[in-house]
């Protein structure tokens, strides 16, 4: 958008004419062993098409703080490099790791899922769970430098599936090719930051940045799947695997309090958004309405016990009755539901007409 651009040119003039030179340093660190810790942080969302009708930016934020890694940390030891990060696949936040060789070949990637951990062993590439071959990035380098942990960073503008991001990085700190690129391969060093803008597939701006480089020597088991995860040809598995193992907690979930039926609503400082359900034999109605949009959806669900299961393909939400004034989806976002009545909900529809 013309707003960004103009930003991004005025940072790249203030950064060029304020910003004292880095003095250039004749031998680059050779990290060969040790650790890089990243952090991130969300900058104001932009709410995506699909999203605009449903929620504020205010609730946007909060799906997106939940649903993306706060911290990235890049573990290298001298035969191979492990890359963890908490996020979120099938509807499930937890935790994320790669393992990949230093000699080229296969690479592990496993996931903690809701109720297994699951590990995949494919070829080397940085889509293994994806029978596509990515595209290549669009890579600009620029001639504006910044200095962050008292390194010498080069910015390239890098843009790929149609999103764009800054991208700070130095060839003062050398560290394994595999290491250090957070999704954006093709950039000629190493990695101290990235800024993400809102774009084609996504509602928000992110900031990561590198906060420490801690030289030490990894163990041997750093580098192994974790003892509770099984090893899986591929992602399709894993999420059979993962299906099975919900099926199974389905059905064996203990009777919940009475009550579920009736409204259900969240509240924030911009928005209300209701909840009807009515229970049909072992189905379950879900009715969906967004204030102050007034959009309305409409779902059909399975109840077993004190859960409530919504499946829409490879992904799923679960409402947890909490006590008898609370609902609670542990799959989807930190939010909870608080009893409410249809009075309050046709007052609120009454109040945006």
């Amino acid at each position: 958008m013309p707003l960004f651009h103009l930003f991004i040119a005025l940072s790249g003039y203030f950064t060029l004419r304020f910003t004292m030179p880095v003095p250039d340093i004749d031998s680059p660190l050779n990290f060969q062993e040790g650790v890089l810790t990243y952090a991130t942080t969300i900058q104001p969302v932009v709410p995506k098409a699909d999203w605009k009708d449903l929620y504020s930016v205010e609730i946007t934020r909060r799906f997106v703080q939940y649903n993306l890694p706060e911290t990235t940390t890049v573990i290298l030891g001298k035969e191979a490099v492990r890359i963890d990060e908490v996020d979120t696949d099938m509807g499930w936040k937890g935790k994320s790791s790669r393992i990949i060789s230093r000699r080229g070949g296969a690479e592990i990637r496993c996931k903690q899922l809701q109720f297994v951990c699951v590990c995949a062993e494919q070829g080397a590439g940085p889509e293994v769970f994806s029978e596509e071959e990515p595209p290549v990035p669009r890579i600009e380098l620029t001639s504006e430098y910044e200095e962050i942990l008292g390194y010498r960073c080069r910015r390239a503008r890098y843009e790929l599936y149609g999103e764009r991001s800054d991208v700070w990085f130095t060839e003062e700190v050398v560290v394994p090719r595999v290491a250090g690129t957070l999704h954006r391969e093709g950039i000629p060093g190493t990695i101290f930051r990235v800024k993400e803008y809102p774009g084609a597939g996504q509602a928000f701006a992110r900031e990561t940045v590198l906060v420490a480089l801690t030289p030490e020597t990894p163990q041997e088991q750093d580098f192994r799947p974790p003892p509770n995860c099984s090893v899986l040809p591929n992602w399709k598995e894993a999420q059979k695997t993962n299906q099975e193992a919900l099926e199974v907690a389905f059905s064996s979930r203990e009777s919940a309090p009475a009550g579920w039926e009736g409204v259900w609503k969240l509240q924030s400082a911009t928005d209300q958004v209701f909840l009807e359900i009515s229970l049909l034999g072992t189905e379950v109605r879900l009715k969906t309405c967004f204030l102050p949009s007034g959009r309305e959806i409409e779902e059909i669900g399975r109840k077993s016990g004190d859960w409530i299961l919504v499946e829409k393909g490879d992904r799923y939400r679960i409402l947890q009755m909490d006590g008898t004034d609370y609902v609670v989806e542990p799959t989807f976002a930190p939010f909870s539901w608080e009893r409410s009545t249809q009075e309050d909900l046709e007052q609120a529809r009454s109040a945006r007409d």
